[in-house]
């Protein structure tokens, strides 16, 4: 066994991040590591990274790679990436230590890094919110969740499907816990207005000199005493009961129609060869854009997804109103503003129903209260998502929305831009994504003609 964590608490600054359970690190183990954007896992890693360093059995055995920032953009992030990772694994260490390795990585690519990790006979700590990578490398999860680190030994499919079965019996739970509170709400409300009924008085029909007489106020004197006692046992039996604890948030996302309001519209771009340095990077046949298309540009690392992207953007005609996601363009926001003032600022959307969009994506309680100056890249991915979102758009233009975000996020993103109704075209390396969300995908392959499939 190289590392056994149990009953730890793992903090950041002073911040109870969460509270590791019980998980081990054995030779061989491709573990995945998994949870919600600022929940701890570059924390986790770093953490590991003192504890197998400070073990002499294992000192300098391992490394630790870093790829979710800083990456040299001239040059396309996936082929550094790529080239960063097959540069360390030359290194032959035993234990490596992987910080979003797929975050720049087109599919061909994640696939190298998939085979080289699955033939490389080392043990891997990998945090990544890549759900296909997940399934094709990793043997052993660790879930940050609720506050808690706990281990799940199996695949990302296995750990989905046991999850379902939890959710299911939950819900199960929960009906059977809100029909027995029910029950006995009504048990003792109906006693209440029993013993209300016996507190008013002497009959009508009697006299009071009889009502004295035959002590009817002391038995219901006595009565009442009984009664009390048994409102009391139902009270008692009412707080005994255990409420479920939720398997995951629940989130209403009723909201989701203020989308419903834009108008249908749909433009055309006729068939065009681009080039760079008299190089042809695509041609594409005559392509149509209407309301409610999803469509999605994939490609090699390098085959001009983003300047394609660009390209249709300047060609939409001018009285569409259009927004317009850039990765890498995170430094939009004034620092000193809050989440909630900066988002104020951009809708007059009830307050309601903002906080159930910052809650489906993560801004809860004090998190909408942060400074933008102190926010993570994928926090501010997420704000400048939902900037978006309030803009009342034609068009919506995302290029690698995904790469900074956690999957619970990148889930709810996928809820969020179902209900669009205008034309969303996107870029994107997330084969998972691709599939969840488009409706059309255009394929830009060199020496190809770029079409609908």
């Amino acid at each position: 066994m190289i590392l056994h964590i149990k009953n730890r608490e793992l903090e950041r600054h002073g911040k109870l991040l969460c509270k590791i359970k019980n998980i081990s690190l054995n030779e061989g183990d491709i573990v995945g590591i998994i949870g919600k954007n600022g929940s701890g896992k570059t924390s986790l890693l770093k953490e590991i990274y003192e504890d197998i360093q400070n073990d002499k059995r294992n000192k300098g055995s391992v490394e630790f790679l870093q790829f979710n920032e800083n990456l040299n953009l001239d040059k396309s992030g996936g082929e550094m990436v790529v080239q960063k990772i097959l540069e360390h694994f030359a290194n032959d260490k035993g234990i490596y230590l992987l910080d979003e390795p797929t975050t720049y990585l087109d599919s061909a690519n994640v696939n190298k890094i998939v085979n080289l990790i699955n033939k490389k006979n080392s043990t891997f700590c990998i945090a990544t919110h890549d759900r296909s990578f997940l399934e094709k490398v990793c043997t052993k999860l660790w879930i940050i969740e609720q506050g808690e680190l706990v281990e799940f030994n199996g695949n990302y499919t296995e750990y989905k499907e046991q999850k379902e079965i939890k959710i299911s019996e939950y819900n199960s739970e929960l009906k059977k816990y809100q029909k027995e509170t029910r029950k006995i709400r009504d048990t003792i409300r109906n006693m209440k207005e029993e013993q209300q009924g016996k507190t008013l008085g002497k009959p009508k029909n009697m006299m009071a000199s009889d009502y004295r007489i035959i002590g009817t106020k002391t038995k219901i004197t006595q009565n009442q005493k009984k009664m009390q006692k048994n409102i009391l046992k139902q009270e008692e039996k009412l707080n005994s009961l255990s409420k479920p604890k939720k398997i995951e948030e629940e989130y209403d996302i009723s909201f989701l129609n203020i989308f419903n309001k834009r108008s249908k519209r749909s433009f055309y771009i006729e068939e065009k060869e681009f080039f760079i340095n008299g190089k042809c990077l695509w041609m594409t046949t005559n392509l149509s854009f209407s309301s409610g298309d999803k469509v999605m540009l994939v490609g090699k690392n390098g085959s001009g997804k983003t300047t394609f992207l660009n390209y249709i953007k300047e060609q939409i005609p001018n009285n569409f109103k259009v927004a317009y996601f850039e990765q890498n363009n995170l430094e939009i926001f004034e620092k000193e503003k809050t989440v909630l003032s900066f988002i104020r600022n951009i809708t007059d959307i009830e307050e309601k129903e903002l906080r159930n969009i910052l809650a489906l994506l993560n801004f809860r309680g004090t998190d909408i209260n942060k400074k933008v100056s102190v926010l993570s890249n994928g926090e501010k991915v997420k704000l400048y998502f939902i900037s978006l979102l309030f803009q009342e758009t034609d068009v919506l233009l995302l290029d690698e929305l995904t790469n900074f975000l956690d999957i619970v996020t990148i889930e709810a993103v996928e809820k969020i831009l179902s209900k669009y109704p205008g034309i969303l075209i996107m870029v994107s390396h997330d084969s998972q994504f691709v599939k969840n969300v488009a409706t059309k995908v255009i394929e830009l392959n060199s020496k190809e003609i770029l079409r609908f499939r």
